[in-house]
């Protein structure tokens, strides 16, 4: 049985749980990184069916390489420790994605971005308290 972390609650949220639209997103990611960070070797960081898939079940003994927790940072937005860490409680991101956040074609501009933006929830409220619990 899968351990829930805060990477697969995301993942199964904005509805990316099939690694060929998850890998998708990590490479848009990857290239709007190395592009704003100024640091080309990002943009060739891929993740592997099998990974992905471990990722998923919550089955990693460490967290990811270094490039590839900077890429997942930038993706989802929460630190690696965290996103590969048992989820708050108080879950359920909000989407406001028309496709469901399934689309990642690229129209003729590759000025993408790594997801949509997406309202504020019962889950961004919590983290927000523990945040401000820790003192940022």
């Amino acid at each position: 049985m899968p351990r829930p972390t805060l990477f697969r609650v995301l993942v199964q949220e904005r509805q990316w749980d099939n690694w060929g639209v998850f890998a998708c997103h990590l490479d848009r990611a990857a290239r709007d990184l190395a592009r704003k960070i100024d640091s080309p070797h990002l943009s060739g960081v891929f993740v592997a069916r099998r990974t992905f898939d471990r990722w998923m079940a919550g089955e990693l003994k460490d967290t990811p390489q270094r490039d590839h927790q900077a890429v997942l940072e930038h993706l989802l937005g929460f630190p690696c420790v965290e996103l590969f860490s048992p989820p708050p409680a108080a879950t359920g991101l909000a989407r406001d994605e028309s496709d469901g956040g399934r689309s990642c074609t690229d129209q003729g501009g590759d000025e993408l971005t790594a997801h949509r933006p997406r309202r504020a929830s019962q889950y961004d409220v919590a983290m927000l308290a523990l945040d401000e619990r820790h003192g940022g």
